[in-house]
């Protein structure tokens, strides 16, 4: 059979769909690969991380002495988010989660060893840069391995396994703690990381460079110029209206979640006030989460409809008055599920937190403008447990979940101003240099 040019151009382009479609295919595998991988690596985290405050404690830290560690710890995710987002632009958003993965293998061996609580701290603070470096390439990529209609669902499903994560790890970890120190559980965090970080390089697709499939051959080593137009850019679109919006929440959000989820408040309310041992704080943070994953996807469509603005709102205002009614919680059954309710409406605010700043840039800068978003955020929120414990230390106990509710206050108002309609929100296109 004689091949006509026609029937040459007709097979060129149907392999042209093929390849399309396979590429297509193999980003919306990285949604798979980052969520089983964080699946993984959460089961293994959380059968002790819940209870970061009272290990130190138990190690010698004062309250005051856990406050500053957290500031330490809430600093170490929060400014290297923007070295993440320069090497995720530069080098791959692979590259930017596949190293510091490896380098945090390390730094859960010496955890595993260590009885001091200033190293301990020390060691948190820097697997947590770790984290930090990575947590640009993480939005990025879910980001730009999917539509963008299709973003809401993705970052859904990206919380589904966190929620899974957060639930089975707490469970194994309570019944673990019977039988293990938690020493020996930091060393099982380290083998889990380690499969984690093989499945992610592996089986990830890099999306930073589009189809072309590399870098740029002729790219120039990074410099200071380079690095100040990349954040004027970013700031630009930060003060634009909807990137000030996302920039007050997000700090705001920040906040409430170093001063609850993230933070040594309630564990340490739970054991000290409600008198919880170490096995009930694990429940505790293991239902939430569980009950929370039916209600991620919904979220996902949710905000298809009204737009991520309108459902951080929705979860917020829901969050802050469930949090207040736990800290009373007149029984373990009580506060199990006053806290799981609470945690649910949490889940619902950080779906539409993660979707709304994923669009605060569209293009070749998206790695840099999350990671100078996340370091402004993050070192505001940071601040939180030191005033907090100093605070709670001269006036009430009580002190740091009332500067929770502040910011909670603070948040639903600003987005019940701001929540507008989908169609009406701007996005920033990063321009290459």
């Amino acid at each position: 059979m004689i091949s006509t040019p026609a029937s040459q151009q007709q097979q060129s382009s149907a392999a042209e769909r093929i390849r399309a479609a396979a590429r297509s295919l193999a980003l919306e595998r990285n949604v798979v690969v980052m969520s089983s991988s964080l699946l993984v690596l959460l089961s293994a985290s959380f059968t002790w991380q819940r209870l970061i405050p009272l290990i130190l404690r138990d190690y010698g830290a004062s309250d005051m002495a856990v406050g500053v560690a957290f500031f330490m710890i809430s600093l170490g995710h929060a400014l290297p988010q923007v070295l993440g987002g320069i090497v995720a632009d530069r080098w791959g958003r692979k590259v930017a989660i596949v190293v510091p993965g490896v380098l945090a293998i390390g730094i859960y061996l010496m955890m595993s060893v260590t009885r001091s609580w200033a190293v301990l701290a020390f060691l948190i603070f820097c697997n947590r840069c770790m984290g930090a470096i990575q947590a640009p390439s993480f939005a990025a990529i879910l980001a730009e391995s999917v539509s963008r209609e299709k973003r809401g669902m993705a970052f859904a499903m990206f919380q589904v396994a966190t929620g899974l994560g957060y639930t089975v790890g707490p469970l194994v970890g309570a019944f673990l703690l019977r039988s293990y120190q938690v020493h020996r559980l930091m060393a099982i965090n380290a083998l889990a990381l380690a499969i984690a970080t093989a499945m992610r390089w592996f089986l990830l697709s890099e999306t930073a460079w589009g189809p072309a499939g590399g870098p740029p051959a002729d790219r120039e080593p990074l410099n200071i110029a380079e690095l100040r137009r990349a954040s004027a850019r970013v700031w630009q679109a930060v003060w634009r209206p909807g990137g000030r919006l996302i920039l007050a929440a997000g700090t705001l959000f920040t906040l409430v979640l170093t001063m609850t989820t993230q933070g040594p408040y309630i564990p340490m309310h739970a054991q000290d006030v409600l008198g919880f041992d170490k096995a009930q704080v694990n429940l505790l943070f293991s239902a939430g989460p569980g009950v929370a994953i039916t209600v991620s996807l919904a979220v996902g469509s949710l905000i298809r409809r009204w737009g991520p603005a309108a459902v951080l709102l929705v979860g917020a205002a829901g969050f802050g008055p469930l949090l207040a009614l736990w800290l009373g919680s007149a029984s373990f059954a009580a506060g199990m599920a006053v806290f799981t309710a609470a945690y649910v409406f949490l889940q619902v605010a950080t779906i539409a937190y993660d979707t709304l700043r994923a669009e605060l840039v569209e293009g070749q800068g998206r790695g840099l403008a999350l990671g100078i978003l996340g370091a402004m955020t993050g070192t505001v929120a940071a601040l939180g447990p030191p005033l907090a414990s100093w605070l709670r230390e001269r006036t009430h106990p009580l002190m740091p979940f009332w500067l929770t509710f502040a910011a909670i206050g603070l948040m639903v108002a600003l987005l019940a101003g701001n929540a507008l309609p989908r169609r009406s929100r701007r996005t920033f296109t990063a321009q290459p240099r």
